[in-house]
């Protein structure tokens, strides 16, 4: 009879837990495929884009940019349920009348850190600064509101078209940022080089907000209702990126399955972004640049 009775609760037992096993909900998997443009609404990922990095010594302060960039900044094309929507055009660290190693970090304000005298325009080329800061009237980005931005649009929720690889779930993307080689003067046989430098991202903002045309301004845009959006769930608060022709991406966010929707803001006080020439450099005269390549990716083949 014993035995009976335990072989009853020991059947009944299982029966609770194959029940219970049985409501328990799939985890949610975001997907968007690389390399798919039909399935991210006309636009294929990996996408990037770029800025430009530059500073300027001495008598070229007064030099103008390259017209013509190696790797030219992209305006937005609203194109991607999942897209890259902005990065900083430039980042200017301002013309100095010479390099001293002593004070060897500059701001993307255009100042020598430590050593405002030796400032001589708080633009590279000359004149204004050129670093870019977002103005907004949104109360949900006032933390970000004044800062150099980068934007990443996830409107995958709004995908209708759906397979194995790409649904209709926002996140399960990544950030990345690397420099597209070391400062230089130009690519002639007498150009200069800076080797060592490295820029600093420090003390990362992050804001997010569903009036996703609010920001962009893009009519791609206009049609994204969504009242509820989650800020990506790892945002990396201090990153540094080497500024040569060997530097490796660095992550600079990620979002896992069902966060990240909506406009994704990430954003540094100009001042918070540092560029820091090794203290063993002989900079000659000149007006150095380097361009940096963002990329949104989700490793989805």
């Amino acid at each position: 009879m014993k035995l009976t009775k335990i072989a009853s609760l020991v059947m009944t037992s299982a029966t609770v837990l194959s029940s219970v096993a049985a409501v328990t909900p799939a985890i949610t998997q975001a997907k968007t495929q690389e390399g798919n443009a039909k399935m991210n609404g006309g636009k294929a990922l990996p996408d990037s884009n770029h800025s430009t990095v530059g500073i300027g010594f001495s008598q070229d302060q007064d030099a103008k940019p390259n017209p013509n960039p190696d790797n030219p900044n992209k305006p937005d094309d609203g194109v991607g349920y999942l897209r890259l929507q902005y990065v900083p055009a430039v980042l200017d660290f301002g013309s100095h009348t010479k390099f001293d190693p002593a004070t060897p970090i500059f701001t993307a304000a255009g100042m020598n850190l430590n050593s405002t005298g030796n400032d001589v325009h708080p633009g590279y080329a000359g004149a204004d600064n050129q670093t870019p800061k977002l103005s907004t009237t949104d109360p949900d980005l006032d933390n970000v509101k004044g800062k150099t931005w980068v934007t990443v649009i996830d409107k995958q929720r709004d995908r209708t078209d759906t397979d194995d690889k790409s649904d209709s779930h926002s996140g399960d993307w990544q950030l990345s940022v690397k420099a597209d080689g070391p400062l230089t003067t130009g690519s002639g046989a007498s150009a200069k080089t800076i080797t060592g430098a490295k820029l600093a991202f420090n003390n990362t903002a992050a804001g997010h907000t569903a009036n996703v045309f609010g920001l962009t301004g893009n009519n791609a845009d206009k049609n994204f209702s969504n009242d509820v959006t989650w800020l990506a769930d790892n945002v990396i608060k201090n990153l540094t990126v080497n500024l040569a022709a060997d530097s490796t991406a660095v992550q600079v966010a990620t979002a896992k399955a069902t966060t990240g929707s909506g406009a994704e803001v990430f954003a540094w006080d100009p001042k918070d972004i540092q560029l820091s020439l090794p203290t063993d450099a002989n900079i000659a005269a000149g007006t150095y640049t380097t361009s940096l390549t963002w990329t949104l990716s989700t490793g989805i083949k």
